[in-house]
């Protein structure tokens, strides 16, 4: 996609118009300073070092992984095999059916399956789940869904050096402690490296029987279970992707979160300007700018205002039959995880290349006013030094607290609450603890700036 520039004449560009701020220019080439990572060009005319931001390196789903798939094998999941009451529809019977199909012949690469439950996790020969459409095969009397979390020993399988995507299958039911310490050690063995992601795929299902509370068994005509997916974030959430859409599983009989750093594909946009006074804009000033759209506003006196927006996809450029203007969309970050319900906050950087020194700059920080809601930054150059170059970075952040806002309907919070009966008469059963479990997966990512978009741009002022 283009940058579209909406002021200034680039071919009128301004010079600089005295030798002592030739001079101060000729300084910067003291280099990156606290941009560590950051590439620099060398201006051919001033012989001064010109610093980049990072590329944008996007998210990609892995051509080939290492699947491994593990079903909860207790007593307590075969309730999920009953026959569907109207207006019902068993997912989980369809699921060990079909697993292997519908998420093996995704990839290019292996496949295992396990069962869980007493003791360490056992391959199931010759990966054959089919044989838990019968509720004989599940026979184990306790649920360790810590082993399958923790399992890193994969029979005999070659270390093939491929991604590894892990599928776990449970009811999740576990009093307030034994849920904290799942999520932590989902925390520990993923989220704590950043390429990495848990996902929490809960499905509502037909179920027959008594539901496996502590101290308060109830009946229950319908029941969640949970596919836990870890692995790299694009992975998991083309996993969950998978599962929804190759099961047909209903809007209102599932939900999905990603938990990841990685919360994007592609983290820069673009970013256009909208109205300027007293500058101009000339990527020249940056060589290497213009090619990644990028927009350096040179000579700045007054505040500027860009458009948080982007081009339609295949519209023209130009204006439409009757003189109206070309369409524009509103940018729609490219979120992994679909579902969830994320807050915008703002959160600058700014660098200051001054003459002799490069440093982060709070005071121009405060110089972003953003307004999310009309799409526009200004930068107020009251809070801007004079002949100094600013590298601007503005993240759209995350607010992880209002991720779980609308799965109340699926915890439990206490084994003395009944289970409540729908319009229809069915006993809707929930799971315990949910909300504490990923209580601690959130608390994690609070502790984190996770990023959703990303702009850069530079001024340099007069």
């Amino acid at each position: 996609m283009r940058l579209i520039y909406r002021w200034g004449d680039r071919d009128g560009r301004a010079r600089l118009r005295s030798v002592g701020l030739l001079v101060s220019w000729a300084l910067l080439a003291a280099g990156c300073g606290s941009l560590k990572s950051c590439s620099s060009h060398r201006s051919p005319d001033k012989n001064v070092a010109i610093p980049l931001p990072p590329p944008d390196m996007p998210a990609e789903k892995s051509d080939s992984i290492d699947l491994h798939f593990y079903l909860d094998a207790s007593a307590s999941m075969k309730g999920f095999l009953a026959n569907p009451k109207a207006g019902q529809t068993n997912y989980f019977a369809s699921i060990v059916k079909d697993a292997g199909n519908i998420l093996c012949t995704a990839w290019d690469g292996n496949c295992t399956f396990w069962r869980f439950g007493d003791g360490e996790p056992r391959q199931l020969e010759d990966n054959d789940i089919y044989a838990f459409t019968k509720p004989s095969a599940f026979t184990d009397q306790y649920t360790h869904i810590e082993k399958a979390i923790g399992h890193k020993t994969h029979g005999q399988e070659p270390n093939t050096g491929l991604p590894q995507v892990k599928v776990i299958v449970t009811d999740l039911m576990q009093n307030q402690n034994e849920a904290r310490s799942l999520a932590k050690l989902l925390d520990d063995n993923y989220l704590n490296q950043e390429p990495l992601a848990v996902g929490v795929l809960g499905v509502r299902n037909a179920f027959s029987g008594k539901v496996d509370v502590p101290a308060n068994k109830q009946e229950a005509d319908s029941l969640p279970f949970y596919f836990l997916v870890a692995g790299k974030a694009k992975d998991v959430r083309f996993t969950i992707e998978r599962l929804v859409r190759g099961f047909r599983i209903a809007p209102a009989d599932h939900f999905d979160i990603v938990f990841t750093r990685q919360m994007v594909r592609h983290l820069t946009q673009d970013i256009e300007v909208a109205s300027t006074n007293g500058g101009e804009l000339d990527d020249r000033r940056v060589p290497g700018a213009g090619d990644r759209h990028i927009p350096v506003l040179v000579n700045v006196r007054k505040d500027l205002t860009l458009n948080v927006r982007k081009r339609v996809e295949g519209k023209p450029e130009g204006a439409k039959p009757g003189g109206a203007k070309p369409e524009e969309g509103k940018l729609e970050p490219d979120y992994l995880s679909s579902d969830t319900h994320l807050k915008l906050r703002i959160h600058p950087e700014v660098t200051a290349y001054r003459p002799g020194q490069t440093a982060p700059d709070l005071r121009a920080r405060n110089a972003i006013d953003p307004n999310v809601e009309t799409q526009q930054i200004t930068v107020h150059r009251s809070l801007l030094d004079s002949d100094t170059l600013y590298l601007f970075q503005v993240d759209l952040i995350g607010d992880w607290d209002q991720a779980v806002s609308d799965m109340d309907s699926w915890d439990l919070d206490s084994p003395d609450v009944k289970f409540p009966v729908d319009a229809k008469g069915i006993r809707q059963g929930r799971t315990l603890s949910l909300l504490n479990f990923l209580d601690v997966l959130l608390l994690k990512m609070s502790h984190h700036q996770t990023p959703l978009v990303r702009y850069y741009f530079y001024v340099q002022t007069k």
